[in-house]
């Protein structure tokens, strides 16, 4: 059988009307696809993509934006191009005039700001979180903290304190590479600020004592356990003390002070003349010494109800607690002889 020959399969006329046709399509997916388009005011702007994000919620956060006009032909665009399950997550900068063509290759291409997961500790300074953000990328420690301690930040979250210590609240948060310290400030502020007013702020006045008071006490708490367990045991003792006149006498407070780094409290360091020494100065100190967490919070106001006024690290991680001085001093020596021994054998292995 012989075959046609391709070029007789259509006249001439109707191979002009195929072409035409065919151009047109061409022509009009060019148009749709690689045409730039324009958002209104300044670029670059930011959109996120969290992890875990469905490719239908990208696309409305992009035409929200009005970044792009159609979240149908975003969709087509990046299924034509292989992009919906390669796009990866990350804070972008968007160009304005990205056409979806050129859109949809830059999520792909992930050159964006990671997003990373970070664990800020309850009882953290701020410090600490810098520390923390730094390790992860996230933003320089001194950047972050010498923005932190801005006096006049407190006043716009509503406190007049002076200061946002103890009113960031630690957690597990999402951040970005390369975030300002705006940003990260009021993320974890505004997430205490959320956690204050779901039923909280009713909990401190029920507790007869301010907000401030209650973070004041929960800090020093923080500070002297991360055994969860035992910080309402720990608050109680402070309020045992706070309610028969006797000085707190908090070592957090003096390591809060001292300027010669971490150690043991006693000697010179008990003198320093400061409103935050608990040792010379009765009653709370001014303010709180880092910014604890929930349990901490908590505990300050919900203390354990007992007769201990005194505590002492032990051997296992727990504290053990005395009524009197002369029972404290007894653990105290038990517990510091074993600490002396530790140390000896570090200086021995040397």
């Amino acid at each position: 059988m012989q075959k046609t020959p391709f070029r007789s399969l259509l006249t001439k006329t109707q191979w002009i009307v195929v072409i035409m046709v065919f151009a047109g399509i061409l022509a009009a997916l060019s148009y749709t696809f690689f045409k730039p388009h324009y958002y209104q005011g300044q670029g670059p702007k930011k959109i996120t993509i969290l992890p875990g994000e469905s490719f239908s919620r990208v696309a409305e956060h992009f035409h929200k934006a009005g970044i792009i006009p159609s979240t149908r032909n975003f969709k087509i665009a990046a299924y034509l191009m292989g992009g919906s399950l390669r796009i990866q997550a990350g804070r972008y900068s968007i160009e304005n005039g990205m056409s979806y063509i050129q859109l949809v290759q830059y999520l792909i291409s992930g050159n964006a700001d990671r997003a990373k997961t970070v664990l800020i500790y309850g009882g953290s300074s701020f410090k600490k979180i810098g520390e923390r953000l730094q390790q992860e990328g996230i933003i320089e420690q001194e950047k972050f903290v010498l923005y932190a301690k801005n006096g006049n930040l407190a006043a716009r979250y509503g406190y007049n304190t002076g200061s946002l210590l103890g009113y960031l609240l630690p957690g597990t948060y999402i951040f970005f590479e390369h975030s300002t310290p705006e940003e990260i400030v009021d993320t974890l502020a505004l997430s205490f600020k959320r956690f204050a007013d779901e039923g909280l702020l009713k909990q401190v006045r029920q507790s007869g004592r301010s907000l401030h008071q209650i973070l004041t006490m929960a800090s020093i708490v923080d500070w002297e356990t991360s055994n969860t367990s035992e910080m309402p045991k720990i608050a109680g003792v402070y309020y045992n003390r706070l309610r028969i006149g006797m000085r707190l006498q908090a070592d957090p407070t003096i390591q809060f002070i001292r300027t010669d780094g971490w150690g043991r409290v006693k000697g010179e360091p008990l003198h320093i003349k400061s409103p935050y020494n608990t040792y010379l100065n009765p009653g709370l100190p001014p303010g709180p010494i880092n910014n604890p967490g929930k349990d901490a919070i908590m505990a300050a106001i919900y203390p354990e109800k007992h007769q201990f006024l005194f505590f002492v690290a032990g051997f296992k991680g727990h504290h053990v607690f005395s009524r009197t001085y002369t029972e404290h001093k007894q653990h105290a020596k038990e517990y510091y002889k074993w600490l002396n021994s530790l140390e000896k054998k570090k200086e021995e292995a040397k």
